[in-house]
């Protein structure tokens, strides 16, 4: 659904430990179609790896599980307002 309509989404919450695709194989292959993108990482356990994400200058914010609501609902405001800004509104 995401890649045949990129523009219908403004945040990506994705998990980093997933089968059979994990969440970074996932931020990975996010093309230029998805560049407006806010990408919001879950994880449990932390390591550089997820901190090196992105080469192509894509914003990704790591929420370390367990979370509350308000941390997950604060994540996903700072991606919307990083879109907002880079999308010039």
């Amino acid at each position: 659904m995401l890649a045949a309509t990129p523009a219908a989404f403004d945040v990506l919450l994705c998990d980093r430990r997933m089968v059979p695709v994990d969440g970074i194989a996932v931020v990975r292959s996010l093309g230029a179609a998805h560049r407006h993108l806010g990408v919001v990482l879950m994880t449990g356990g932390l390591d550089s790896e997820d901190l090196l994400l992105a080469p192509d200058g894509r914003a990704i914010r790591v929420l370390a599980k367990p979370f509350t609501l308000a941390e997950l609902s604060a994540v996903v405001a700072r991606a919307l307002a990083r879109r907002s800004v880079a999308a010039g509104h």
